[in-house]
């Protein structure tokens, strides 16, 4: 049973880096993921270098990374021992399903950071350490600058990306011997989109979308008591995208 630290550590993050973290947050209107270079001295942990964001398919309330990129990534860059990824407008807070995966993320190594950030500007941090089972929660970290990060878009568009659901018609026929009378048929398809090129919404607008598709999702789970929060939003997103209907449009 891990216990929670009273105490915090010293935690620094380089500016450079710092700017690159909150840079990439802003640049989708999802959720995205990726991995910082983390130095211990006892109970002083100093974040520095450039982000690292493997490729992954996300969407409002999830995030999905390719395990073959991930490999890749820990096989060419040491260090990487804090894991970030954003909550977009929503609080910082980790979920239950964060604590999960930083447990997998975790495992056989001495220590492991969990930094999540939102699109205004906040932050949350835990510094998990493994030889003890014990962890930091809630701390604080020194962090500032003004870097010119816009190199990241290049990877965040070749690696992050949003899969969109999409109906198509066309014409086949029944597999019976006979007559072969055609019929219109109906077919699901997931399109991988870079999330870089869709349009990106204003920080006030894009918190308007998360309350109405907050508000769609609580009401799937008042009729469904088991149905999980992430399941629920990434279904009022995905029913919204496939009717083609705005926010607005839905909840009039």
């Amino acid at each position: 049973m891990r216990q929670i630290r009273d105490e915090n550590p010293i935690t620094t993050i380089s500016p450079k880096t710092w700017d690159q973290v909150i840079y990439a947050t802003r640049a989708v209107n999802t959720e995205i993921t990726g991995w910082l270079t983390v130095a211990r001295d006892e109970n002083e942990f100093h974040i520095s270098g450039d982000l690292i964001i493997p490729k992954q398919e996300v969407s409002v309330a999830s995030i999905d990374v390719d395990a073959v990129d991930m490999a890749l990534m820990f096989d060419k860059h040491e260090g990487l021992n804090c894991w970030w990824h954003s909550h977009v407008n929503m609080e910082t807070s980790p979920s239950s399903t964060d604590e999960e995966q930083m447990l997998g993320y975790a495992d056989d190594t001495p220590f492991y950071l969990m930094l999540i950030t939102n699109k205004s500007g906040g932050f949350s941090l835990e510094v998990w350490d493994m030889e003890t089972n014990l962890v930091w929660d809630d701390v604080p970290l020194l962090v500032g600058g003004d870097h010119d990060c816009s190199w990241l878009d290049k990877p965040i568009k070749a690696n992050v990306g949003q899969k969109k659901y999409i109906y198509t018609t066309g014409w086949a026929a029944p597999n019976h011997a006979g007559p072969l009378p055609s019929y219109n048929w109906g077919r699901e398809q997931t399109v991988w989109t870079p999330c870089a090129d869709q349009p990106m919404s204003t920080w006030k607008e894009a918190a308007e979308q998360n309350d109405k598709a907050e508000a769609l999702a609580q009401g799937m789970m008042e009729k469904d008591a088991e149905l999980p929060y992430y399941e629920a939003i990434d279904t009022a997103y995905e029913i919204i995208d496939s009717m083609e209907l705005s926010m607005d449009e839905v909840f009039v």
